[in-house]
């Protein structure tokens, strides 16, 4: 009993030190290894979201929002009611909520590390590990540099996967129940992982406890579903996959979706992380539950790996199409991190084995994937070989823990100072940004049609432009690059987004190339007429200085010049 104490004592002094070890790991990452930044991305598609949520009068007519009542989550939601009731900006609510949501992810990897290992220097390894940026399969960064319903949905199964280690089993249904609020996609994953782990438990209280389980992830996750039911694209066929939504996903998305266009690198990639999880629990005992609930999990995810091969490529299906069980392939990755680094940390005090080699020598071809520059993965490797090389030689076992963790944290922050320096010297500059990246004077056309047109007005852009004007703009489009995101829900949106990109004269959207300069006045007429609403007014983005239009100039910088289509193309009667 006095142990015990005295455990329960040590664990709650550790805390605090906890705490700020994760804050400096999160604040290396946000600001320096994988930068922060607000408006790219997913967040091109949320963020119009989010603004006609809280002002339904932004956006009318435009058909990316059409597709809001199938986008399901309640984040954007959420966050809308704070923006418009508490008047916080959304850069600002976005970062805040990023960090902490980051934050999270690197405590729930903490967490299960130490729940596996019961070591702070191994819970401090993995951290390492993950804070360096990578890609898993289908393209997908295991730590997002924005602020995405994946990146909050994240800690929140990886919490999950704690309390059931720890038996909670309960609780950690719930906690699924309440990621899948945010982003059912990843929360489908968890599911598969607790289910696996909750099966092989002793046969009646596994399935007493799934059974129960089953019904508190329902009850938190029925308004989600209720949504789904009430809202379902009537183009959506779970069973089938239409042959020309097939197509343009491959046009648009095949880096997410079709595995057989990833290449060899992704293979080795994947077959690399299912040696470490092999060879890093080779020697658990079988008598251990949480042992038996790892491997459980972790064959859940290959399976499900497996089934997002064969229902894409061989026997296309609309469920995993919509679903994308591939990208389950991201918590494998975090159980890699945290099976390396206690796999290393456990060795500390043996001779080196031919296994620890071939280990080492996986987990160098496993973190190689999606460097931000090509300084970053010597840094990492830097980082990675003191910090074992130090375990191993002083021992940082138990006794040492508040050594190896300091150490490790100082060694974070000196790879977040050595991504600054690289970013200066050899990069184009840090990528950091809380309220944007958008080239500038693209960003100068946003603000002007913001500031000077009616929010009734539409634009018709250049698609693969690098900004999004709908966020500085908050004006409708035509059509974007970044509006295809949303075909994988509703093949009809699918084909019309792919018509649409036709007009602009993009018809390879993967190539990120179009001859948009090409367009006459009278294929943009065409086009406005499309746009026509009561009132309307809609205005070109046009790029191509060395071919003016003969239209009225209502706008120009260095870069672009803003046209407007004759009155009885934009309005309708």
């Amino acid at each position: 009993m006095a142990e015990a104490r005295a455990r329960a004592g040590e664990a709650s002094a550790s805390r605090p030190l906890t705490g700020a070890v994760i804050l400096v790991f999160t604040l290396a990452s946000a600001f320096a290894i994988n930068p922060y930044a607000y408006g790219g991305g997913d967040n091109r598609i949320a963020i119009p979201f989010l603004k006609a949520f809280a002002d339904p009068g932004l956006y009318p007519g435009d058909y990316l929002l059409a597709q809001r009542p199938y986008y399901y989550t309640y984040l954007w939601n959420a966050l809308g009611l704070i923006h418009r009731v508490l008047s916080v900006g959304l850069p600002a609510l976005f970062f805040g909520l990023y960090l902490a949501a980051l934050f999270l992810t690197f405590l729930g990897v903490h967490r299960l590390s130490t729940t596996l290992f019961r070591s702070p220097a191994a819970a401090a390894l993995a951290l390492v590990l993950l804070a360096f940026p990578r890609m898993t399969l289908g393209g997908i960064p295991i730590v997002d540099p924005m602020l995405t319903t994946r990146a909050v949905a994240t800690p929140i199964v990886l919490f999950a996967i704690v309390q059931h280690l720890e038996g909670r089993i309960g609780r950690a249904f719930l906690l699924l129940g309440l990621a899948y609020l945010v982003h059912p996609i990843t929360t489908h994953f968890g599911l598969a992982m607790l289910v696996g782990a909750t099966l092989v438990r002793p046969r009646r209280d596994g399935l007493r406890r799934l059974g129960t389980g089953l019904l508190g992830f329902l009850a938190v996750a029925s308004p989600l579903l209720l949504w789904r039911l009430q809202h379902a694209p009537p183009s959506l066929h779970l069973g089938l996959a239409d042959p020309e939504w097939v197509h343009a996903l491959r046009a648009r998305s095949s880096h997410h979706l079709f595995p057989f266009s990833w290449g060899w690198t992704a293979l080795v990639h994947a077959l690399a992380a299912i040696a470490l999880l092999v060879l890093t629990t080779r020697g658990w005992g079988a008598a251990d539950e949480r042992h038996r609930q790892v491997r459980a999990a972790a064959l859940a995810l290959v399976v499900l790996g497996v089934a997002g091969t064969v229902f894409s490529e061989l026997e296309p299906l609309g469920l995993a199409l919509l679903t994308q069980p591939l990208r389950a392939f991201a918590f494998v990755e975090f159980l890699v991190m945290v099976l390396v680094a206690g796999h290393f940390v456990a060795g500390a005090d043996r001779p080196l084995r031919r296994a620890d080699a071939l280990v080492a020598a996986l987990a160098a071809l496993w973190a190689a994937g999606g460097p931000r520059t090509y300084a970053l993965p010597m840094i990492e490797a830097v980082v990675v070989v003191i910090a074992v090389i130090g375990l191993r030689r002083a021992g940082w076992g138990v006794g040492g823990a508040g050594r190896s963790v300091a150490a490790t944290t100082a060694l974070i922050a000196l790879a977040a100072s050595a991504c600054v320096v690289d970013d200066a010297l050899l990069g184009a500059g840090s990528t950091f940004s809380i309220t944007g990246l958008d080239p500038p004077l693209h960003r100068d056309i946003g603000r002007w049609a913001r500031t000077h047109t009616d929010r009734r007005d539409g634009f018709i852009v250049p698609p693969f432009e690098p900004g999004e004007f709908r966020v500085e703009g908050e004006r409708t489009l035509y059509a974007d690059s970044e509006d295809g995101t949303l075909m994988n829900f509703d093949p009809a949106f699918g084909r019309e987004w792919s018509r649409r990109m036709r007009n602009l004269r993009a018809p390879d959207p993967a190539s990120g190339q179009g001859d948009f300069c090409g367009l006459s006045v009278p294929d943009l007429v065409a086009i406005a007429r499309e746009m026509a609403l009561p009132g309307r007014r809609v205005f070109v983005v046009w790029p191509c200085s060395g071919r003016p239009l003969a239209l009225p100039l209502r706008y120009r910088n260095a870069a672009y010049r803003v046209y407007e289509m004759p009155g009885d193309a934009a309005t309708s009667r």
